[in-house]
Order: structure tokens, then C-alpha cells, then sequence
């Protein structure tokens, strides 16, 4: 790899390196009900028990926007496995995004009192969505020379932050009709946004010159030190922060209608808030334009192929970055629910909901469920989930007590894994206790 693609590698790479964490969208664990996965989703979903300790729980969602699966990134070759970049590069769009959340629940407590149910909890949470053209991933591992003589924009876009949750969650039931309210305070770990990603190669195609056309901004708080170009510094501790002056307020809303002893209606209005970015928050810009003529062309000659070799000192000069101070926001994602859930009979439930990641249901998804009942102590899923661009959604989920102690796990998507259709990976799997 030479130094033109080291260059651009190291310039992306560390936006996409930090997005180790998705929008949110989670259809099985709404039809959990009784545990506090599902009263996560919906908060007016009323406590199993009198009291409910919630252990440590973790719910990943993983999400490409195109039809990129595992077989694209690995492939056979005799007996061993490996790491197949073309096939992945192929499969790319002209624009991509990849989406990633994470949220550890860790540890929280729920009760009932005077008709009332309380609980009290903590999450941490990180979320990125990164936006990038093909021809970035073409530029990093195949080279330049395929765009002699061209413009070829290679600038992602990055939105990640990370955030501690404390929130207190009550909701009353009044004969069949219950209402939620969860008020959450946030405390922000880090982030990193793209305001402008503008940055561009020509390749001149009489003389070979290089011309670096750049308009990239950052900020960044907490996570992000840019000191020159080959000075990246990260910050990835998430125990700490845990009341920074980095910080915010959101609220959930949940309310759901007993029309009859079968049907049930519901609707629920998650993250709705924003956590405003003060301390130790930073600007990072890259705006110029540079041309780099110190290619030797009796080299060229000599050679088959072209090799641009561009001295760390002079990309300095091109992706020179400035640093000030800025006060930035991030703003939740908004996720709305509306569900009904209708009991065939004592064994069998079957439910179907819309979910969309903004209040306007611009872009929405669609979720269908059917349940069985183990005993009375046992339940298991089916769930299948329509994407925009994703048919293949077939998950499972499972919920079961033994005594005072609870276990429930949910995938959305299980078959996209096996059947190669889409990289989208999500899943939860959580613990407690009910008294």
C-alpha cells in the first residue's frame, strides 16, 4: 500500500475504527411482556412482580445498508477461511451507510406502590451511523491509478456518541387503560460528528500530479485528539463520565388500552432529548487545496505500473488540521412505537407493530409476532421484520422464569446470517429477579 492510500486509510480509518457500537429498532422484545426488556420498549407495560431487580443485560444492533453479508467478507480457500476485501468492495453502493448501537443495561430495580409502578435503572449506551462513498474503500485497497485523469471524492461522515443513562420510569394503570412516563438523565461520555466531510483526489493525467481538494470538519468531545497526521489519539474508556459536565435530559412515553380480554393497543415515544457537548469539546478543520508534483516520472517509465509516493511531511501540509473551541449538541433518535397484540387463547399470542426512527414515520418498519406458552412459566417466539431494502428478517425470542429468577433473549435476524442476504445483526439478552 503506498503512501497516497496509507494516507486516505488513516484519515478514514479513524472514523470508522470508533463506530464499535445503530438507530435502535428492536420489534421482538416489545411482545416480551412482563420483563424489563419489554417495559424498556414501552414503560406503561405494567411489572410482573411486586419487585423486579434487573441484572445485567446487553442488547447490539448491527446494520449495512446494502446487501453486504458474510460471505462477501469471507471466503473459502482450501481448507481455510480467509478475508475477501474485493468481493466486499463489489457488493458496495454509491453511497453507503453503516449503522451501530449498543446499549449495556447494567443494573436497576423496579417496584410497585399505591397502584403505581416505579423503577429506577442505569444503561450505558453508544450509538454511529457512518456514511461513506465506494469510492473511499476503492481508493484504501486497490489504489489510485484507476482514476487517473479524474476527481474522485472519498470523504465519510461520521455521528457517534456515547452516554450514560439514569432514568426514573412511572406508569398507573386507570381499569384498562395504562399510561408511562420514563424522565432520563444523560451523561455524556464522548462524541464525534462530521459538520462538513468535502475532500477529494485528482490525479492529473499528462504530468501524474496530485491535488488534494479538502472541506472536512470535526467535532469532538472527549473521544478525539487530532495532533498532525500520523497523531490519532482516542479515548474509548467508557467507566468513567459517569456525571460529567457534558450532559442532557430525555423522556420516554408509553400508553396502552385494553380494548377486550384478548386485544391490546399501544403506543410508546422513545428518546426524546439531547445531551449538549461543553467540556473538553473541539473543532478539528481541514480546508485547502494542494497540489503534489514530486512524482518521478523517469520512474514512471521504468515501470508498469504507477506508484505515488507522497512523504508524511507534505501530507501534513495537505490535511493540515486547526483546532478551536466549539460547543456542539446530539440530539437523540427519536424511535416510535405502535403495536397491538391480540390472544388467540391461553397458549397462543399474536401481535404486529410499526416502528418508526422519527416522529414524522418517514421511514418505518414493520414487525409481526406470534408467541407459545411453555407452562406457565416458559414462553417462546417467532418474530419476521420488513426493513427498507431487508425482507429476510426472521427472529426468535424466549422468555422463562424459575423461581425468582428470569432469563429472555430476542434476535430480529437470524436467517440474513445463514441465507447471506444483508449484514444486519441485532440481539438482546437479559437477566432479573421477580418477587
Amino acid at each position: 500500500m503506498n503512501q497516497v492510500n496509507k494516507l486516505i486509510f488513516a484519515f478514514s480509518f479513524l472514523l470508522v475504527s470508533i463506530s464499535n457500537g445503530i438507530g435502535q429498532t428492536e420489534f421482538g422484545s416489545y411482545f416480551l411482556d412482563g420483563t424489563w426488556a419489554s417495559r424498556e420498549l414501552n414503560v406503561s407495560d405494567t411489572l410482573a412482580g411486586n419487585i423486579e431487580i434487573y441484572l445485567p443485560g446487553i442488547y447490539l444492533e448491527s446494520h449495512h445498508s446494502n446487501k453486504i453479508s458474510l460471505s462477501d467478507i469471507i471466503s473459502n480457500s482450501g481448507d481455510k477461511k480467509i478475508l475477501s476485501l474485493s468481493g466486499l468492495i463489489n457488493q458496495l453502493e454509491e453511497e453507503n451507510t453503516f449503522d451501530n448501537s449498543l446499549k449495556v443495561n447494567t443494573i436497576g430495580v423496579g417496584f410497585k406502590l399505591n397502584g403505581f409502578s416505579v423503577d429506577v435503572k442505569h444503561n450505558l449506551r453508544l450509538n454511529s451511523t457512518i456514511n461513506y462513498p465506494k469510492e473511499l474503500a476503492k481508493l484504501i485497497f486497490e489504489g489510485n491509478s484507476q482514476y487517473i485523469g479524474e476527481t474522485v471524492s472519498f470523504g465519510p461522515a461520521v455521528d457517534y456518541y456515547s452516554f450514560h443513562e439514569y432514568s426514573l420510569g412511572v406508569s398507573k394503570s386507570f381499569g384498562g387503560l395504562n399510561i408511562g412516563a420514563r424522565l432520563k438523565y444523560l451523561s455524556g461520555i464522548g462524541y464525534v460528528k462530521t459538520i462538513s466531510n468535502n475532500a477529494s483526489l485528482y490525479t492529473d493525467d499528462d504530468i501524474y500530479q496530485l491535488t488534494f481538494n479538502t472541506d472536512y470538519v470535526l467535532e469532538s468531545s472527549n473521544t478525539l485528539d487530532i495532533e498532525g497526521v500520523d497523531s490519532f489519539n482516542f479515548d474509548t474508556d467508557f467507566t468513567k463520565q459517569f456525571f460529567s459536565s457534558n450532559n442532557g435530559v430525555a423522556f420516554d412515553l408509553g400508553i396502552s388500552y385494553q380494548v377486550n380480554e384478548a386485544l391490546q393497543l399501544s403506543a410508546s415515544i422513545l428518546d426524546l432529548g439531547s445531551i449538549s457537548w461543553k467540556d473538553q469539546s473541539s473543532k478539528y478543520t481541514s480546508r485547502g487545496n494542494f497540489t503534489y508534483d514530486g512524482f518521478d516520472l523517469d520512474e514512471f517509465l521504468l515501470n508498469d505500473s504507477v506508484e505515488f509516493e507522497v512523504k508524511l511531511d507534505t501530507l501534513e501540509e495537505v490535511f493540515a488540521f486547526t483546532k478551536s473551541a466549539v460547543e456542539g449538541e446530539t440530539t437523540l433518535g427519536t424511535k416510535m412505537y405502535l403495536a397491538g397484540e391480540y390472544k388467540i387463547n391461553d397458549k397462543i399470542n399474536v401481535g404486529a407493530l410499526i416502528y418508526s426512527n422519527d416522529i414524522s414515520f418517514s421511514e418505518i418498519a414493520i414487525g409481526l409476532n406470534v408467541q407459545y406458552r411453555l407452562g406457565k412459566s416458559s414462553r417462546v417466539g417467532l418474530n419476521y421484520g420488513y426493513r427498507k431494502g431487508s425482507f429476510s428478517n426472521l427472529g426468535l425470542q424466549f422468555a422463562s422464569r424459575l423461581g425468582p429468577f428470569v432469563v429472555f433473549a430476542n434476535t430480529d435476524n437470524l436467517i440474513s446470517v445463514f441465507l447471506n442476504d444483508n449484514y444486519n445483526l441485532n440481539g438482546r439478552l437479559g437477566f432479573g429477579l421477580s418477587f
